[in-house]
């Protein structure tokens, strides 16, 4: 049995004929219906998985900010460092 026959099957045990308007507009109802329901169903997914994607990336950009924002502070760290242990050199002029 499909899932159309299941719920077409009415619970009193009579059923309009197959060939009445009332059963073709009933069938067309739960058909349109189950359409309406799986088309639901996609976008629900689509949706939940760009908010997984943008969440992901978020994440990724986070990252590689924190990074960049690291070795632009070990670069200022050597670059201090390196100044403060040379800072009384010389300078190719013979001043200090």
């Amino acid at each position: 049995m499909t899932l159309m026959t299941l719920l077409m099957t009415p619970v009193n045990g009579c059923m309009e004929q197959k060939s009445s308007p009332c059963y073709k507009i009933c069938t067309r109802g739960w058909e349109e219906f189950l359409c309406f329901l799986i088309f639901c169903l996609i976008v629900c997914t689509i949706l939940r998985l760009l908010s997984k994607l943008k969440e992901t990336l978020f994440e990724q950009t986070n990252i590689i900010s924190f990074h960049l924002s690291n070795s632009q502070l070990l670069t200022k760290f050597i670059l201090d460092t390196i100044h403060e242990k040379y800072k009384d050199l010389p300078t190719p002029n013979g001043s200090l």
